[in-house]
């Protein structure tokens, strides 16, 4: 019997003939901006961007309350990567301006995030769902008005220890052993990231 569970955990690209395309037109990458905060497990989804930047000429503008990156995938349209300045719970605010100056809807939208309900070194691609108490999600909800967004989220485990609060566990740094599991998640996600950069679209 298929692990239905092991397939959108570890390696959702596997099963991609069980969807439809769908068009992707932005990819925002949560996180707090700083240096304080660039290897905390919050950033999850920053630290990613920065091993996309460190393949990939990413030829940034400083727009919409944060930068943003024009791809053009193997087809007529453009695809826009985008990074807020602001902090995770105001994330929604430059979401809403590019996608307003572009006319984005949120369907078209892959938000790339760290999720604490999700083991370090595994990670999860779906459309639409619940806030999962993300601030970032909250804010990207409360911005838009909707969640049917699609989201890419990052495993970064909750505390270890039930007296280590959430919020100084989410802005704790990832030690080695974590950073070594991070990557195993990367290398997996890296196969969907350039589907998506190459074609425009996803199988969701």
């Amino acid at each position: 019997m298929v692990n239905m569970d092991a397939l959108l955990y570890s390696a959702p690209y596997i099963c991609y003939w069980f969807y439809m395309e769908s068009n992707v037109t932005l990819i925002s990458f949560l996180g707090n901006p700083g240096q304080r905060y660039s290897k905390t497990r919050h950033n999850a989804a920053r630290i990613y961007l920065e091993r996309l930047e460190s393949q990939n000429t990413m030829g940034w503008q400083n727009k919409f309350r944060g930068s943003y990156a024009v791809v053009h995938p193997g087809n007529s349209r453009k695809m826009y990567v985008y990074r807020s300045r602001d902090f995770m719970n105001n994330s929604g605010a430059g979401i809403q301006e590019i996608c307003s100056f572009f006319s984005i809807p949120a369907t078209e939208i892959l938000v790339v995030y760290d999720d604490l309900d999700i083991s370090l070194g595994k990670w999860k691609l779906q459309r639409g769902g619940g806030l999962k108490g993300h601030n970032g999600l909250r804010s990207i909800n409360q911005h838009l008005h909707s969640r049917d967004f699609m989201r890419c989220a990052i495993g970064i485990d909750r505390p270890p220890n039930p007296a280590f609060s959430v919020e100084s566990w989410v802005l704790s740094a990832f030690g080695e052993e974590d950073m070594a599991s991070l990557e195993t998640a990367f290398k997996q996600i890296d196969k969907l990231f350039y589907s998506i950069l190459g074609s425009g679209t996803i199988a969701l």
